[in-house]
């Protein structure tokens, strides 16, 4: 059986473990990188609004991780807070105000450093879990790898169904 555990860091400490060596990407499982800036938007987005990021999944060997699953959010992450791209094509994320009052904000176009102080502390403190593996055989990091990445896409029209913006717009109606 496996011998698994979690962890949590925040995307700040994510971006200094990558630029330190700390994290890997180096092991044979992991693809390139293949997310287009929409893709990468919308995870930077999803961090502002508060949505789940899905968990990272690492070996834990000596000192560092070697990741086995999260290199594309880990890069979109990294590459925004660097100023390597501006969001593009994400709705508007609401901003609290001093006064406690709120204000919907347009996020695109703008790189990390143009964003306001309190959206620049949203992303970087968002919360990531790691589940780490220790003393595994690199064939259990091969079926790791496969059931991980064993999903199947969804289809167009689950794709648009999720995109709803309304649920009853996608109820369908029996035939008379």
């Amino acid at each position: 059986m496996l011998k698994k555990a979690n962890i949590n860091w925040i995307a700040k400490q994510l971006v200094k473990m990558v630029q330190n060596g700390t994290i890997r990407f180096d092991n044979a499982m992991q693809r390139g990188l293949v997310w287009d800036k929409k893709k990468k938007s919308l995870l930077i987005h999803s961090m502002l609004m508060g949505y789940p990021i899905p968990a990272f999944y690492a070996v834990k060997n000596g000192n560092g991780y070697d990741m086995l699953d999260g290199k594309q959010r880990s890069n979109a992450i990294i590459d925004f807070i660097n100023g390597k791209f501006e969001l593009t094509d994400v709705p508007e994320v609401e901003v609290t105000n001093e006064d406690g009052t709120t204000d919907m904000v347009d996020v695109n176009t703008l790189h990390f450093d143009e964003m306001e102080e309190a959206l620049r502390d949203e992303i970087t403190s968002c919360s990531l879990t790691i589940y780490y593996f220790e003393g595994i055989t690199d064939d259990e990091v091969s079926e790791m790898f496969f059931r991980l990445n064993n999903g199947k896409a969804l289809s167009a029209i689950e794709l648009s169904r999720a995109r709803a913006k309304s649920l009853v717009a996608i109820k369908c109606c029996p035939a008379d």
